[in-house]
């Protein structure tokens, strides 16, 4: 966790506690209201887990007939014929591997 991310949960905490208005807190605290109301929005989300990567293992036997689906975490979706090699894949992923966002 961040320094700002540390300071401003621990000061929306002491907020909870102290039973006053935003506005005597703030001015007590010496920040602004848009920045309380920011980092409280941005403390309520969610925190996005990071994917991990797993390693996995090529075989020149067939898996399934259908077709592969490989999904990102992003939400792309990248669906190969159900006869593509673990060659033509393992190239592929060197691909994208070696590609730089």
């Amino acid at each position: 966790m961040s320094d700002a991310y540390q300071r401003w949960s621990e000061r929306l905490a002491r907020y909870q506690a102290a039973g006053q208005t935003v506005a005597a807190f703030c001015a007590a605290e010496e920040v602004s209201e848009s920045n309380f109301y920011h980092w409280r929005a941005k403390l309520a989300r969610p925190t996005p887990i990071p994917a991990a990567l797993i390693p996995i293992q090529l075989t020149s036997a067939p898996v399934a007939a259908g077709p592969l689906e490989l999904v990102f975490p992003s939400g792309l979706l990248l669906r190969l014929p159900g006869d593509y090699s673990p060659e033509q894949l393992a190239t592929l992923i060197a691909s994208v591997e070696t590609r730089s966002c």
